[in-house]
C-alpha cells in the first residue's frame, strides 16, 4: 500500500491507494500529475512536522491529555481509561461536527456520538508510550500490559467518514473491540 498526499497550506489530506507511493505535482492551475515518489527525495514538510509530533511517555489517561484526530466532520479522542475497573481499556470517543446539544441559555455544544473500547486481557502498564504523528495524522501506541504487549495505530480517513484502528498483540495478550452508541 502507498499513500497519496496533498498538502494545501497547513491542511494535510490523506487518502489510501494501492501500489507504489506517489507524489502530486501541479503542472498549471487546475491540473495535477502523479509521479512515483523518489525514495531519496527530501520532503521538507514531512521533516518539519516530525519535529513537532506529540509524544506521551505513558498512555494518555483522561480527555485533558488525550490524542485528538479529526477530518473536519469526524473527531476522536484517544486515551487509556483511568478508572481502576477499566485500566485494560483504550477509549476512542467519537464525535461529529454536525451533532450538537441545543441549549436555550447557552451555545450549541458538540457532544460525543459514541465510543469504541479496545479492551486488552490485562491492565495497561506504566511503560506504555504513544505518539501522534502530525505528517501522517496517525496515532501510534506501544502498549505494555501485565501479561504481554500490543501495538495500536489509528487514523481518520480525510475524505470518507471512516476510522481505521489496527491492533497487533503478542502471543500472551488479547484484544477485543466494542462499540457503545
Amino acid at each position: 500500500n502507498g499513500s497519496l498526499w496533498l498538502v494545501t497550506g497547513f491542511v494535510i489530506l490523506r487518502s489510501e491507494i494501492y501500489g507504489s507511493r506517489v507524489s502530486l505535482q501541479v503542472e498549471k492551475e487546475g491540473e495535477m500529475r502523479m509521479e512515483p515518489k523518489k525514495e531519496n527525495q527530501d520532503n521538507v514538510y514531512e521533516k518539519l512536522l516530525q519535529n513537532h509530533d506529540l509524544y506521551w511517555s505513558q498512555s494518555p489517561k483522561t480527555w485533558d491529555d488525550a490524542a485528538f484526530l479529526g477530518n473536519g466532520m469526524l473527531g476522536v479522542t484517544i486515551y487509556n481509561a483511568e478508572h481502576k475497573s477499566n485500566r485494560q481499556t483504550y477509549r476512542f470517543v467519537m464525535g461529529r461536527m454536525d451533532v450538537v446539544a441545543h441549549r436555550k441559555d447557552a451555545y450549541a455544544a458538540r457532544v460525543p456520538v459514541g465510543e469504541f473500547e479496545l479492551d486488552f486481557g490485562s491492565w495497561i502498564y506504566g511503560g506504555t508510550t504513544a505518539r501522534l504523528r502530525l505528517w501522517d495524522a496517525q496515532f501510534d501506541s506501544d502498549v505494555i500490559t501485565v501479561n504481554g504487549s500490543a501495538t495500536v495505530s489509528a487514523y481518520l480517513h480525510s475524505l470518507q467518514d471512516v476510522m481505521v484502528i489496527e491492533v497487533q498483540t503478542d502471543e500472551k495478550e488479547t484484544a477485543r473491540m466494542q462499540w457503545y452508541p
